[in-house]
């Protein structure tokens, strides 16, 4: 009977959700966050890796960045994304610095966790109650390093997210920073900037109009349901853009490209729709790719 519940109260709510116009036509509605990624998740060292805006940008004259973070901020992500990685959780935190392993100790008063999830809960309270603050900068706002993100102030959203393969996941959380806030903040384009390109591991990319990108609910983010980002959904950072089908909210991202003229993507290419709304149910384009 409760498989049977179930099914009925979410046939309910679905209708409900079509009757006031939230759930898009087409869609069905999931509890899960169903995985859907083209080849392997890419395996990542924080320590090196950035995240670059290029193409028709310069730097606002002047602008720069000072913020707190965690003194074990990126380490702390970093061993959280190891601990998906490598089947024996207690490896992932032997690999760790000896002081990651320390403050480790001191909060969870064991570094020998039975499960996964022990771990994993253990680094999420590390995360998000730092024994030590420092203080990082940056003067160069077209390249951050992944403890400088950390630093920068970030907006937490929930919001209905939609995949072109026909599920709606309802009241997802997600932290970041405001794409609109971070470019007014730090970036001085050309005005002729029409589109933003999103550039990600394996050359994978998406296109979307500058004027959708600059919504406020728009997110850099790198936190989903409170945790870090899991490399099932794309981390360590990935773009948010609810207003559109979910391919367009990109995993893995590396770089954000602005430009004067569009740049259609891997699966816009392919022959899924350049602009991707939900409630217009522009799934594909005129033509279909090798699909």
């Amino acid at each position: 009977m409760g498989l049977f519940d179930d099914l009925l109260n979410r046939r309910k709510e679905e209708q409900e959700a079509k009757s006031s116009n939230r759930l898009p036509p087409g869609q069905s509605l999931t509890s899960k966050f169903p995985v859907l990624t083209y080849g392997p998740n890419p395996r990542f060292d924080l320590k090196t890796w950035d995240l670059r805006f290029f193409g028709e940008v310069k730097a606002k004259p002047g602008a720069s960045h000072e913020g707190e973070v965690g003194t074990l901020a990126a380490e702390a992500y970093q061993v959280w994304n190891e601990l998906y990685w490598e089947r024996n959780p207690d490896k992932a935190i032997t690999n760790a610095s000896p002081a990651f392993q320390d403050a480790l100790r001191t909060q969870a008063g064991t570094l020998d966790f039975g499960k996964r999830e022990e771990a994993l809960d253990a680094v999420a309270a590390l995360i998000q109650s730092p024994p030590e603050t420092k203080t990082v900068t940056n003067d160069d706002p077209l390249r951050w390093t992944y403890e400088q993100m950390l630093s920068l102030p970030t907006v937490k959203i929930t919001t209905d997210i939609h995949c072109v393969t026909r599920w709606s996941k309802f009241d997802t959380s997600w932290e970041g920073i405001r794409f609109r806030d971070f470019v007014e903040t730090f970036l001085d384009l050309d005005p002729a900037v029409k589109y933003v390109i999103a550039h990600c591991d394996y050359g994978y990319t998406t296109n979307l109009p500058f004027d959708v990108m600059m919504d406020d609910d728009v997110l850099i983010t790198y936190t989903y349901a409170g945790v870090p980002l899991e490399p099932d959904h794309g981390a360590p950072v990935r773009t948010l853009v609810p207003k559109r089908y979910f391919w367009k909210s990109a995993k893995f991202l590396r770089a954000l490209e602005f430009s004067k003229v569009d740049k259609p993507g891997f699966w816009e290419k392919a022959g899924y729709h350049n602009d991707g709304d939900p409630f217009k149910e522009e799934r594909y384009g005129g033509r279909r790719g090798f699909f």
